[in-house]
């Protein structure tokens, strides 16, 4: 039963996660673009928001219990007949996320810091990266 709660919490941080860095990308696609200064501090402060609200939050969930249900099954049997074949492409596509998750937080970085300019395109391209990360991992969870 408390295996059953942990892919609960697992699962529930899993769509904080994602959802959290797609749409803190898409905020920060439409703050590239801004030229009005108040409203880029605007979208500043609601990329921090959904970033670190709901995508860093997500992500230390989905961290912790993933962890947690691997501690149960015990981490020396991660084999595949014991924990399914696509488990390691799955640990594969979550480490790439990881990666992108901190791209996102560099771009932001830079956008609020510097009077730089960062193409919207950029963000967009991070957008349809995660989306199909995302795709990926639960394609490669599903039982075969």
């Amino acid at each position: 039963m408390f295996d059953l709660w942990l892919k609960v919490f697992h699962f529930v941080g899993l769509i904080f996660w994602v959802s959290g860095l797609l749409v803190t990308a898409r905020i920060c696609a439409v703050h590239a673009a801004e030229t009005e200064t108040a409203m880029r501090d605007r979208y500043h402060a609601l990329e921090k928001r959904f970033y670190w609200g709901m995508g860093t939050a997500g992500f230390i969930l989905a961290l912790i219990s993933g962890i947690w249900l691997l501690a149960n099954q015990g981490f020396g049997q991660l084999d595949a007949a014991t924990v399914g074949g696509g488990f390691h492409i799955k640990l594969t596509l979550v480490f790439l996320l990881i990666i992108v998750h901190f791209m996102v937080l560099g771009g932001m970085k830079r956008l609020a810091d510097t009077q730089e300019v960062i193409s919207a395109g950029k963000f967009k391209f991070y957008h349809v990266i995660i989306s199909v990360l995302m795709l990926a991992t639960l394609i490669a969870v599903l039982p075969i």
